[in-house]
């Protein structure tokens, strides 16, 4: 969904900070024009303006290189951890508990929200360097596993319940 707290104008102008080497797609329904006046995208910005469900989202994610949030708020998302999941970087914005999922320069690039420059340099820094992109996509990956293992997830339950 299209959504002002998206920030999505941020990574259309960050887009523009240079002439970009690379495409970008926005997954998500919602009229541009209406939420942040953009009228008209940038040669190599596309938008997917429908509803995707999960499993056509992995299908986009799997061809990314990297996943940009360039929110200006946000609580928590699940798409940080299905990002992971797939072994992709993050470049987000430093709100709400990104920082609590991301690790900065281990995982993904936080950097600081409605600042187009410098979404610019983390995403343009992961797409020039492939190995630094592969290594915090695997980080990422082996985040998630460890979080959502079998015996992490029963050490936690039992811990709670010892607390009772």
């Amino acid at each position: 969904r299209i959504e002002y707290y998206k920030a999505l104008d941020v990574l259309i102008d960050s887009y523009k900070v240079n002439n970009q080497n690379y495409s970008c797609t926005i997954i998500g329904k919602g009229d541009l024009k209406e939420v942040f006046g953009i009228d008209v995208l940038p040669i190599g910005i596309t938008h997917v303006n429908e509803y995707i469900p999960d499993e056509e989202i992995a299908k986009y994610i799997r061809r990314a290189r990297l996943v940009v949030l360039p929110y200006r708020d946000a609580t928590g998302t699940q798409i940080i951890q299905t990002v992971f999941y797939y072994g992709k970087p993050i470049v987000a914005t430093d709100v709400g508990a990104f920082p609590e999922y991301i690790t900065d320069e281990v995982d993904g690039i936080i950097v600081a929200p409605e600042n187009a420059s410098e979404l610019n340099k983390g995403i343009n820094r992961l797409l020039a360097d492939n190995k630094l992109r592969e290594t915090m996509g695997s980080n990422g990956r082996t985040k998630i596993e460890k979080m959502f293992s079998n015996k992490n997830i029963i050490a936690q339950y039992i811990s709670a319940l010892k607390s009772v």
